[in-house]
């Protein structure tokens, strides 16, 4: 070697060398364990999009799949791709662009994210400012407003505190960041986070290398170096969290300390309504200075009783004591009876008032409480709620799917999803998601229905979408005859052979097909270089080889969430049919056939794994 290869080799071994002392941590494989397990995996179970193979290609062969990202990441050659974009209505139409990550980036995003984050919180200059929804959060202070956390487990304690800040202040700010997430500059962001803590540069260079390769580039457009992507993950929100620490030190000088402030809505208890002028005009010149605005429209001073008005505190007091009559109170049929009128007269009360402030958020407690006494009184509300408030169509759906199947609901539905205002990913999959878990039977009218919406969805506007031929896959898998499914996976091969995500989905109901058809979908994978649909296909041929049902596997398929709620998952179902087709032996087989059947309630599922061949 001349002395020039052996410099280049030199500088090539000092560049990794240096990588490795500032990433080694971040990648431990056990740490990559434990972050997949604890943090990733239910993660990316709740995004938008959900998986038929429930990533068990990575989660039972976790080990090697850690030591395979720590390599690539150390030696320098680790490259995330271009995630799956689906979009959320917000208003009027105007949607919210979400990312989809592959598993492998998401997973190394959180572990870069897992390093930072102790030490960012040690930068963090008050206690009143919240982000996280990992956890099970302990109080009000831990609910993060941005994003769809179970927000109605701590309403009543938010109450309390907006109920001080209204006692002790005249006035209340209620404000947040205009479109914060897409206009925050990374450049700035990366400035705040050195300034937080002794972090590599090789370390800061890899996490602002994810964050681009998540953001949404049409046409091979240069990065604007504008806009945190939005994950399904504590991941970006840490992020955005920890560059307003800023307004943080001006809340907490400006209020003492009398702030709350979850990701960027922020509520201030003030004493006049100048102060709150100067408040909100000190709070935009911070932001301005960071490439930000308040958002003019919804920043607004409110009197203490407008506050009460804007959080419907008392409406929320009054639904508390409801809830907790429902859950602990006697369970006579009396009872109930009364609880329902009770329930029922508050809601017509609840109709004719105003919608302001956080009406929706009550709206969403009405469906919780409706749920719980298993009352359909709502139903005839759905049809103008799900066309005119994209907010509440999750409840709607939620509340549906606990109420039934009946030919009027899916009626209802399916209206839903081919008219014009079922535009986005998300309110498809919520529809998709209900169907899906209905018990419904086992063959008839009501399964070729289903057969029929898949087939309107796939192709809603004249061409397939990826969006559509997912959830028509997910139909088809349930509800559908082989033929359906063939059908809809040969004519649709333009949209899956170029989306990683949508392919993982057609691996995924493999076990439902032909083995020709499987060979020649596998040849399609190879073609277009589909590793993660290849992945799904060589877990399923090892679940197919296996003589024994190992420990994992049986606690899998045997878990239930909820001994009181039928809902058993189609990822199980699929799984389960692999097994029957696979190498177990016959008495293995039956008896695994028969203990699901025992456990499993919906009537289609145990026709599906009752007529599973090979068994």
């Amino acid at each position: 070697m001349d002395k020039s290869g052996t410099y280049q080799q030199m500088h090539e071994n000092q560049r990794k060398q240096s990588l490795y002392l500032d990433l080694d941590n971040a990648f431990q494989p056990k740490q990559i364990v434990k972050v997949w397990k604890d943090t990733v995996r239910n993660g990316l179970r709740k995004q938008p999009l959900e998986d038929l193979h429930d990533f068990l290609d990575i989660h039972r062969n976790i080990l090697p799949f850690a030591d395979r990202l720590r390599k690539d990441v150390i030696d320098g050659r680790y490259k995330p791709s271009s995630p799956e974009f689906v979009h959320l209505e917000k208003r009027d139409g105007i949607p919210r662009r979400l990312a989809i990550p592959e598993p492998s980036d998401a997973l190394a995003l959180q572990c870069i994210v897992e390093v930072l984050e102790s030490e960012l919180k040690k930068a963090q200059p008050s206690q009143n400012a919240y982000y996280s929804r990992t956890h099970t959060p302990k109080d009000v202070e831990q609910v993060d407003g941005t994003f769809a956390y179970p927000w109605w487990v701590l309403w009543p304690q938010f109450q309390k505190r907006i109920w001080e800040f209204t006692n002790e202040y005249q006035y209340v700010v209620v404000t947040d960041i205009a479109n914060y997430f897409d206009c925050i500059p990374l450049s700035a962001l990366r400035n705040t986070l050195a300034a937080c803590g002794k972090f590599s540069e090789n370390l800061l260079n890899f996490l602002f290398y994810l964050l681009e390769a998540f953001s949404w580039r049409p046409y091979y457009m240069p990065h604007s170096g504008v806009g945190l992507p939005q994950i399904n993950f504590d991941a970006p929100r840490l992020l955005a969290h920890v560059y307003l620490f800023k307004i943080d030190e001006e809340l907490d000088k400006a209020s003492n300390g009398d702030f709350v402030r979850w990701m960027d809505d922020i509520d201030v208890g003030v004493g006049s309504r100048a102060e709150g002028k100067k408040l909100l005009r000190n709070l935009d010149n911070v932001l301005s200075s960071q490439g930000l605005r308040l958002n003019t429209s919804k920043s607004k001073i409110l009197s203490a009783q407008e506050a009460v008005e804007h959080f419907w505190i008392q409406e929320n007091r009054d639904l508390t004591i409801i809830e907790n009559s429902i859950k602990y109170g006697a369970t006579s049929q009396d009872i109930q009876t009364a609880q329902k009128h009770l329930l029922r007269k508050k809601f017509r009360q609840f109709k004719q008032k105003t919608r302001t402030g956080q009406w929706d958020k009550v709206f969403k407690r009405y469906f919780g409480l409706f749920r719980l006494v298993k009352d359909n009184y709502l139903e005839k509300y759905l049809e103008s709620i799900l066309e005119e408030t994209p907010s509440l169509r999750s409840g709607s759906f939620n509340y549906l799917m606990h109420l039934g199947i009946s030919k009027k609901r899916i009626d209802l539905i399916k209206n839903f999803l081919l008219s014009g205002h079922c535009e986005d990913d998300v309110s498809l999959f919520e529809a998709i998601k209900c169907l899906i878990n209905w018990d419904t039977p086992k063959a008839g009218k009501t399964v070729q229905e289903m057969v029929d919406i898949a087939t309107s969805i796939a192709k809603k506007n004249g061409s397939y979408s990826s969006s559509g031929v997912i959830a028509a896959i997910w139909l088809l898998a349930k509800y559908g005859s082989y033929s359906d499914l063939i059908s809809l996976i040969n004519s649709s091969r333009s949209v899956w052979e170029r989306s990683a995500w949508t392919a993982r989905q057609i691996a995924s109901v493999t076990p439902l097909l032909l083995e020709q058809d499987r060979l020649s979908i596998a040849e399609i994978f190879n073609q277009n270089k589909l590793l993660q649909a290849l992945g799904v296909l060589a877990h399923i041929d090892s679940i197919r080889r296996l003589t024994n049902l190992d420990p994992q596997l049986h606690s899998y398929l045997k878990y239930q969430p909820s001994p009181t709620w039928s809902y058993y998952s189609l990822p199980k179902v699929i799984l389960t049919i692999t097994l029957l087709q696979g190498n177990l032996d016959s008495v293995k087989k039956i008896t695994l056939r028969n203990k699901l059947l025992e456990t499993i309630k919906d009537r289609r599922y145990k026709y599906l794994i009752a007529n599973s061949y090979s068994c």
